[in-house]
């Protein structure tokens, strides 16, 4: 699903036009995109 960038995070489900909150859900910093989580987020840092 990674490969295919189908993962539901923030930015997609904005482009569905669902109002949501588009902190990241791990540092509370961020907008989620598939690029924060698995590279820029402090968390996931902290996990790798």
């Amino acid at each position: 699903m990674v490969i295919l960038n189908r993962l539901l995070t923030w930015d997609r489900l904005l482009a569905f036009a669902i109002s949501i909150d588009t902190c990241c859900f791990f540092c509370m910093d961020s907008i989620e995109r598939l690029d924060h989580i698995f590279f820029e987020c402090s968390f996931s840092r902290k996990v790798w």
